[in-house]
């Protein structure tokens, strides 16, 4: 391969791209990465296969930034709690942010700074204080 038609290993593939456009759509891991075309064993080890590549994590960077889900997380909070609640989760979930098991084997990253953390608590309970009113 010549400089110019090389891929660059940390750009995502159409197949990943694909799989990635699945998820967003709320599909499982294993159907998402069917879908897109990646065989059933990939599908069923989609962590290892997919998602630890740095192309994937190019995607999430791109596509679903931290920030931007914190941003939306305190609208929500502030103007219709109920409304995005599975879309902000899905993207959590995707993201890496929320999920079912805890990792305690690596430093894992703080997700919310302090003063993050102390917004939306203040938030919460100025909610449940004017819900119960």
């Amino acid at each position: 391969m010549t400089p110019k038609t090389k891929k660059r290993i940390d750009e995502p593939s159409s197949q990943m791209k694909r799989y990635f456009n699945n998820r967003i759509k709320g599909n499982n891991k294993k159907d998402s990465a069917i879908k897109a075309g990646y065989s059933k064993t990939t599908a069923n080890a989609v962590k290892q296969g997919i998602e630890d590549k740095p192309s994937y994590d190019k995607l999430l960077r791109k596509y679903i930034p931290k920030d931007k889900i914190l941003r939306l997380l305190d609208e929500d909070l502030d103007k219709k709690p109920q409304n995005r609640h599975s879309e902000l989760q899905l993207a959590s979930k995707i993201q890496g942010m929320l999920s079912d098991k805890i990792d305690i084997t690596t430093k894992q990253e703080a997700l919310y700074t302090d003063d993050q953390i102390k917004a939306i608590a203040k938030r919460i309970i100025k909610s449940n204080t004017d819900s119960s009113k």
